[in-house]
């Protein structure tokens, strides 16, 4: 059974919010895991801008969406605009013949392993020896996704304090992780946001999925009206 991770300045007479707010901030991202996610995706930028005007790096999961914790992967994709699903095979092939050996030239990458058989290939790799990076080709959809639960994250700090917490607690009893067959930390986070939703006292807002699109990732909504009961 896990240990589920406690605030060090956790006491009694903390208030049940206070503590919710103690433990998300404890595991909250470190400014110099920030600075090193930021340094690996200027790098790669600069390299992937060799294969073309056209092609792009964006980040996407936890440590992209707000909900994000010390310690985690960097999640990255690599794409080439402007082409459909049935064009995919053409751009891992752009990936696995291009790509692969500019990776492995570079310095600062160290390339662990490459697994082109999963449904979405993935290359599996080190940055400046300490920053574990995981990039995918042409994995537009999580871009979406990524820019859905980031606009979740900003609506109001409990979201972001419930949907960790959850995260916690199923990593803590190994019930987590769509590898070993459990649920995905993106579904956790979706069921979590649903739970908000449905609640009859929290009723948190619905953001329009259909507003977003990789032309326009970010779309910005006001969702001030809305006063999170869990806050007072």
């Amino acid at each position: 059974m896990g240990k589920f991770p406690q605030p060090a300045a956790a006491t009694m007479d903390v208030s049940p919010d206070d503590k919710l707010k103690a433990l998300v901030e404890s595991t909250d991202i470190e400014p110099e895991e920030l600075e090193g996610c930021k340094a690996c995706l200027r790098m790669l930028n600069s390299i992937v801008h060799h294969l073309g005007p056209d092609w792009y790096i964006k980040p996407f999961g936890s440590s992209a969406n707000g909900f994000g914790r010390k310690g985690s992967d960097l999640d990255v994709t690599c794409f080439l605009a402007g082409i459909g699903e049935q064009d995919r095979p053409f751009a891992i092939q752009e990936l696995q013949t291009r790509l692969v050996p500019l990776l492995e030239r570079h310095p600062q990458f160290e390339l662990i392993e490459a697994v082109w058989s999963a449904r979405v290939p993935i290359l599996k790799m080190r940055f400046n020896g300490w920053l574990e990076v995981d990039l995918s080709c042409q994995n537009t959809e999580a871009i979406l996704n990524t820019e859905l639960l980031k606009a979740y994250a900003k609506m109001h700090p409990a979201v972001k304090h419930l949907v960790v917490c959850v995260k916690l607690w199923a990593k803590a009893q190994g019930v987590s992780g769509a590898k070993t067959g459990h649920l995905s930390s993106y579904t956790l986070s979706v069921m979590s946001i649903y739970f908000m939703q449905v609640h009859p006292s929290l009723q948190l807002p619905c953001v329009p999925t259909l507003e977003f699109s990789l032309e326009r990732p970010s779309p910005i909504f006001d969702f001030s009206a809305w006063r999170c009961p869990m806050t007072g």
